[in-house]
């Protein structure tokens, strides 16, 4: 069986203006991202001008994405003014199909974006195994006859021993009995 890997989605809204916080707090996020998820996808308005190679913001969030391995895919306008203000990113996962569409301006001043992700098999069911007892119209009637006489104990005999001794060995010994008459067994399911 091959290990579950996670899948990380996560949408961005960073309002114009002042950055310092951000380029503090982004960093710290996707570092704690990777750590905990193997496929992430970031997508969402970041209001940076990706396509002003010059712009300090651009420099820095480039840098910040490129240290932590992501991979940024939009090249080209995603605002009415021809800006790339619109972005995804993806790290261990493979973004495909993307397209952004041209501006409507009853809808947005912002251009519509989709895209899939490769998942590559990444949320096929995984098998597991879950140990059940085989019961069926018969075992109740095995199962009390199994039991054996010690469950009936003289009175003097029970006073001798703990509450939590008699119930320790009540319950040792109902389940040793049904695993008798009704014996664990594997089963595969899918999750």
């Amino acid at each position: 069986m091959q290990p579950t890997q996670s899948l990380f989605l996560a949408t961005v809204y960073r309002p114009p203006g002042p950055y310092t916080a951000f380029l503090v707090e982004f960093p710290e996020f996707l570092s704690d991202l990777v750590v905990i998820a193997d496929n992430i996808t970031i997508f969402g308005d970041f209001n940076i001008h990706m396509e002003k190679s010059t712009d300090p913001l651009q420099k820095a969030f480039g840098a910040i994405i490129d240290s932590v391995g992501f991979v940024q895919h939009i090249s080209g306008p995603t605002h009415c003014h021809s800006h790339t203000l619109d972005l995804v990113l993806s790290h261990g996962i493979n973004v495909v199909d993307l397209n952004v569409f041209p501006h409507n301006p009853g809808l947005s001043d912002h251009h519509f974006i989709t895209f899939a992700i490769a998942t590559n098999n990444l949320l096929r069911p995984q098998p597991r195994s879950i140990k059940s007892h085989a019961i069926n119209s018969q075992t109740t009637q095995r199962f009390l006859d199994a039991l054996p006489d010690s469950l009936c104990l003289p009175k003097d005999v029970r006073g001798q021993k703990s509450v939590n001794h008699l119930t320790e060995e009540l319950s040792l010994t109902l389940r040793n009995t049904l695993d008798a008459v009704a014996p664990l067994k594997n089963s595969k399911h899918f999750s």
